[in-house]
């Protein structure tokens, strides 16, 4: 991509004295600048009026007017004359059309139209950007009544109404009872709270650094760095509102949506699922320690997809928090992304990699793609989008391309290079238009770190740049939501964005219907991914989805997506899936696809169990335990003798005597994320225990499981994690009194007593650990609740010599679990030592020359014990 940038400073303007006079020409001033910079264009526009123009040799001799500019709101419309991109804005009250910088693509042809509010005046430029590395002389623009016709009778003619954004069949655009024409003139809003100007349009502050954004149902949720997240109403685009923040125990890096759960990537404190069931009151459910610092997460169906930075990818139920399996990459995924069945990873470090991992079936890499040239990547985590039968990756210099028809096995298109070296993530809005942000250089600077805007309607061509909107701060990710731009903003908080002018062509857009099964079929009793493939001459808001002619879901989000679970062909032969989609101008399509159920014939598997095979869980954590099929089963096949949990007993070994059933477990299900879940009121009991669904349990056909499915898994006691003094630990004289015991959860303090944690020192045969070990006496045995410590605290300090000392197994937690065995330890109090003495041992000294003898010992001593018998 090749850009230039008109930034404002005042110029004289060059008038031509009469309309049929040609418009000057640009001044070109060539700049020594790396060939991947772009160039600047640091001239102003500057608007006068008719009769006010200055002597310029090309226009003849200067009139006798004084110059001025005009006075009051100026605004206007900078449309690419190549593919019709326009860019909206409103200048400045004293004569300056652009107050704000304004980027556009190089060597290409532009028309822009300035109208000035007070007097519904306008005047047109023609101009060509130009080439790479060049400076630019803005010309003038001269104001004249517009002669266009006005269609509506409003006042407003239709090239004002080109400008303004409003619409030229419509005298009143927003409704509000007075004429588009009287409402500029007056210096109101002819939209009102419909966005026309291009850039932001809102901002909110957060507490700390915006690093990424995910945006649904109304509601925009910021990864806020160290702050947590921040949840905002985006219910208004032009005025979101801040109405929750959650303050994370880690590092918010990265958010993911799903329904009424936001899982987030807590960086060192692993993965947080949020509840925003009620958004003000959005709260913690689970904090889950993953092992390795969480860097990027995707979620759906009720399941959320960690990527850590030691390259594993974790899948975890959000709703239990429990782990349900982890797969190894080659290298670090620096972002997941969601589509269809399947999730992709993309591996930023190894050449820009993406990898199909399916989500009903091992979880697994199922193929990879490599992009069409090697890419590398930066100090930037870098993103990764999938929409349509597309994926677009980003890289250090631009974006790559994948072709994702065969979902499994990623296939390289395209690989761009935009020319900067700092990009971070592009979002598309399924019209063809992608939004990213970009940084010039691999650094956080904000003056280097802004939203651009391009052409994505055809994979194969990938730096066709179209625009671009500054931010504050240092735009870091995007989400799109009903047609606008979210963004991340680093130190400046969230921005709101409208990166395309409101809709007033009244052509309404284009939609067609694909799903995971074939053309016009679905099979029955399986899960049914229906997809809206649109198309507008602007851009689609949000799509509508109907099941049998009720309203089953909305979505505002590209790419436009719905789920549903396929009837059985005995409760009816075929279902109607609907699609509404809604531009930005309020114009609607609806499309309707008529599926013929087929038969299921296929048996269903466990793809997934919670807790996974082999894991170990402390105590208390552990309240139900999960199965997830690859398709919804028949809930009455699901009871107590075809879903089992069996307790080794106390010998925790399987297979024994003591093997206990534990029962009193709720058995659920649900369809959409099918998920069998065995709940129980009270957290399970430490010790082995082993799960087990019998092949009586079928899929809503009749199917049932090809055989048995077992797993084991451990829950662990309580354990002690510190003593002091430690184990093997040689302390000096007088230095302990006290003795601790610290544990790795909370414990019932009514177990823990004088009989259940003591201090031994050897006895008459002077071995410590043998039968005869005499108790210490006189220590208070208590429990810290704050610190999870007991301690035996001595009047004084302990004696010389060695100990040992004991928290016995009968201990338990607050759950009822004990230590199962005895924990002991042993150290030593070493007796008193002579660390230095003067005059130094063997010395030589005058007689004359010693007045005093001294030793330094290694503990305070008893000075009674210091006497002239003792000392000599």
């Amino acid at each position: 991509m090749i850009q230039f940038e008109i930034l404002d400073i005042p110029i004289e303007p060059i008038t031509p004295p009469k309309a049929d006079l040609p418009l000057p020409d640009f001044e070109i001033e060539a700049q020594s600048m790396d060939d991947n910079e772009p160039a600047i264009v640091d001239e102003i526009a500057e608007v006068t009026t008719a009769d006010e123009w200055e002597d310029d040799t090309r226009w003849g001799p200067k009139q006798d007017l004084p110059r001025r500019s005009v006075q009051g709101p100026i605004f206007f419309a900078a449309e690419n004359q190549t593919n019709g991109f326009v860019t909206r804005g409103e200048g400045g009250s004293e004569g300056v059309v652009h107050i704000r910088s304004l980027r556009l693509p190089a060597n290409t042809n532009y028309r822009e139209t300035v109208l000035h509010g007070p007097s519904l005046q306008v005047a047109v430029v023609d101009y060509t950007t130009p080439g790479n590395g060049s400076s630019f002389t803005f010309p003038a623009f001269h104001l004249e009544p517009d002669t266009s016709p006005d269609t509506d009778d409003d006042g407003l003619h239709d090239l004002g109404e080109f400008v303004m954004g409003t619409e030229f069949d419509n005298p009143d655009t927003d409704g509000d009872g007075v004429a588009d024409g009287a409402e500029v003139q007056q210096g109101l809003d002819p939209n009102d709270s419909l966005p026309v100007a291009t850039g932001i349009i809102a901002t909110a502050d957060t507490p700390g650094e915006a690093l990424d954004i995910c945006a649904v149902d109304n509601l925009a949720i910021v990864a806020d760095g160290e702050a947590g997240i921040t949840v905002f109403n985006v219910f208004n685009g032009m005025n979101p509102v801040r109405i929750a923040q959650v303050d994370t125990p880690g590092n918010a890096m990265a958010v993911a949506c799903a329904g009424r759960l936001a899982a987030v990537a807590d960086g060192p404190q692993g993965l947080a699922v949020i509840d925003l069931s009620d958004p003000p009151a959005a709260q913690i459910i689970h904090q889950i320690s993953l092992g390795s610092d969480a860097i990027a997460v995707a979620a759906t169906l009720g399941n959320a997809y960690v990527a850590l930075r030691d390259r594993t990818i974790v899948r975890v139920q959000m709703e239990t928090g429990l782990e349900l399996g982890r797969l190894n990459l080659a290298t670090r995924a620096d972002d997941l992304v969601l589509a269809g069945n399947f999730l992709y990873a993309h591996e930023a470090d190894f050449g820009g990699r993406v990898s199909a991992i399916p989500l009903n079936g091992p979880f697994a890499v199922a193929g990879s793609g490599d992009p069409a040239s090697f890419t590398s990547g930066n100090n930037q985590r870098q993103r990764v989008f999938a929409g349509g039968e597309s994926i677009y990756s980003v890289h250090q210099g631009g974006y790559s391309t994948f072709d994702i028809t065969d979902p499994a096995n990623p296939v390289a298109i395209a690989t761009g290079n935009a020319g900067q070296f700092g990009w971070r993530q592009i979002v598309l809005n399924g019209s063809g238009l992608g939004v990213a942000a970009v940084g010039l250089a691999a650094d956080d600077e904000p003056a280097n770190n802004h939203i651009h805007l391009y052409d994505t309607s055809d994979p194969t061509q990938t730096t066709n740049f179209l625009g671009q909107v500054d931010t504050p701060g240092t735009a870091n990710a995007v989400s799109i939501f009903n047609g606008l731009a979210y963004v991340a903003d680093g130190a400046a908080g969230m921005q709101a964005v409208n990166y395309l002018s409101f809709d007033t062509m009244k052509e309404a857009p284009t939609v067609q219907l694909v799903t995971n099964f074939s053309l016009g079929f679905a099979e029955e009793g399986q899960i049914v991914t229906v997809s809206a493939l649109v198309d507008d001459d602007v851009q689609v808001r949000n799509v509508e989805f109907y099941l049998n002619g009720e309203l089953a879901s909305t979505d505002g989000n590209f790419p436009f997506e719905f789920r549903f679970l396929a009837p059985l062909r005995s409760e009816q032969a075929s279902v109607t899936v609907q699609a509404r989609a809604t531009d930005t101008g309020g114009n609607v399509t609806t499309t309707n696809q008529m599926l013929t159920l087929t038969d299921d014939a296929t048996p269903p598997q466990v793809i997934a169990v919670a807790p996974s095979q082999g894991s170990s869980s402390k105590p208390g954590s552990l309240t139900s335990i999960s199965v997830f099929f690859d398709e919804p089963i028949l809930v009455s096949t699901l009871g107590s003798n075809s879903f089992q949990l069996m307790s080794a007993g106390p010998d925790r070994s399987l297979d024994t005597p003591d093997d206990i059933a534990v029962r009193g477990g709720s058995i659920l299900f649900d369809s959409l994320s099918r998920t069998a879940r065995m709940v129980f009121s009270t957290p399970l009991s430490s010790g082995l225990y082993r799960a087990q669904v019998t092949n009586a349990v079928t899929d809503l056909k009749g199917n049932p499981l090809a055989s048995t499915f077992n797993w084991t898994f451990m829950i662990e006691g309580p354990q002690v994690t510190g003593t002091t003094p430690a184990h093997g630990a040689i302390a000096r004289a007088g230095s302990v009194s006290t003795i601790l015991g610290i544990f790795d959860v909370d414990m019932d303090r009514s177990t823990i007593s004088g009989t259940s944690f003591r201090l031994f020192t050897p006895g008459n045969d002077g071995d410590l650990g043998t039968e005869d070990d005499t108790e210490v006496p006189g220590g208070a045995v208590d429990y810290q609740d704050e610190t999870r410590t007991a301690r035996i605290v001595f009047p004084s300090a302990l004696a010389p010599g060695d100990y040992r000392a004991v928290l016995a197994g009968s201990i338990q937690d607050l759950f009822g679990d004990s230590l199962s065995e005895d924990f002991e330890w042993t150290f030593t109090v070493e007796a008193p030592r002579v660390l230095a003495v003067s005059p130094p041992n063997g010395s030589l000294r005058g007689e004359s020359r010693i007045f005093q003898i001294q030793a330094t010992f290694s503990a305070e001593l008893d000075a009674n014990t210091l006497t002239p018998s003792t000392f000599r």
